[in-house]
């Protein structure tokens, strides 16, 4: 993960590219500020999070990444066949292994959902 800038508002989106369904996640991550600059577009997905995770996989920046199943499930359902689609998922998007941006973003978490173009909820 990149670092992010609490003082610049920063968050992640997660691009994710157009395949089939039955094709490999393959995501990237890109930073973006949410103050100063016109906001990114980008849809929220809250979904429910799984105690399995370690067994499904998605190409993130390049790099194989562990997800739940349930994530992986919802990313190979809302991808688009033919153009990327920006979400904001927060086992995603945040840096889960980094308390304090976990923290930071936690706090932003109002902000994230209510400037989302549209929040979609998938439990699985």
């Amino acid at each position: 993960y990149s670092p992010l800038q609490e003082n610049k508002r920063e968050l992640r989106v997660a691009i994710l590219a157009p395949v089939t369904y039955d094709d490999g996640l393959a995501i990237l991550l890109r930073v973006e500020a949410t103050s100063g600059s016109p906001m990114p577009e980008y849809e929220a997905l809250s979904n429910v999070w799984s105690q399995r995770i370690s067994s499904w996989k998605a190409i993130i920046n390049g790099i194989q990444m562990a997800i739940s199943a349930n994530l992986d499930c919802a990313l190979r359902h809302l991808r688009y066949p033919n153009k990327d689609r920006v979400l904001w998922v927060d086992q995603m998007c945040i840096n889960q292994a980094d308390d304090q941006e976990r923290s930071s973003q936690v706090q932003l978490m109002g902000f994230i959902y209510s400037a989302a173009k549209k929040v979609i909820i998938w439990l699985g």
